[in-house]
C-alpha cells in the first residue's frame, strides 16, 4: 500500500508502520471524507450515508433500506443530482456503533445491486421458463377467464 502524506487527516488517525505501509484503513477515515456523517437533529441522534446513484439502483438502495428497518428508522434524500443520502435513526434509545451498522447496510447494498444486475441479464430467460412452465394451462383458459386480469392462468401466459 502506498503511504498517506502527513498532511491527510488520516495521518493524524492513525500512523503508517517504518515501510510507509497503512497498518490498518479504520473507518473513521470514510467518516472523515464525507461519505458519513454523524449528527442531531429534531428527529434525533443519526448517521447518514452518502452514495452516489451512478453506482447503485433505486431498487437496490431501497432493499437494502428496508432490510434495516427493524432496527432504524430510515429516511432516503436526495443530496445532489449524483447522489443520494440514508439517514439512520436508531429505534432504541442504546448507542449505536456506526460502523457495524454502515458496513452492514453496504454489504446488502451491494448483494441488492448484483442481484438486480443478474436479474437484468436474465430477464429475457426467466420470461421463457415461466412462459413453457404455464404453457399447459393456456388449455383450461375459456372465454370468459380471458377477460378477467384477476386470473391467474391468463397472467400466467
Amino acid at each position: 500500500m502506498p503511504a498517506i502524506p502527513a498532511t491527510t487527516h488520516a495521518h493524524q488517525v492513525q500512523r503508517a508502520n517504518k515501510q510507509g505501509q497503512l497498518i490498518s484503513w479504520p473507518f473513521q477515515k470514510v467518516m472523515m471524507m464525507g461519505n458519513v456523517v454523524q449528527g442531531r437533529n429534531a428527529l434525533g441522534e443519526f448517521f447518514m450515508l452518502s452514495l452516489n446513484k451512478e453506482f447503485y439502483c433505486p431498487e437496490a438502495i431501497m432493499k437494502s433500506c428496508y432490510a434495516l428497518t427493524d432496527d432504524y428508522f430510515i429516511h432516503v434524500v436526495k443530496l445532489t443530482n449524483d447522489s443520494t443520502g440514508i439517514y439512520f435513526y436508531n429505534k432504541v434509545d442504546n448507542a449505536y456503533d456506526i460502523g457495524k451498522a454502515a458496513k452492514n447496510f453496504l454489504q446488502l447494498l451491494n448483494e441488492n445491486q448484483m442481484r438486480q444486475i443478474v436479474l437484468q441479464e436474465t430477464s429475457s430467460l426467466h420470461e421463457e421458463i415461466i412462459k413453457k412452465a404455464f404453457s399447459p394451462a393456456v388449455s383450461f383458459i375459456n372465454v370468459q377467464n380471458k377477460s378477467d386480469d384477476l386470473t391467474i392462468l391468463v397472467s400466467a401466459v
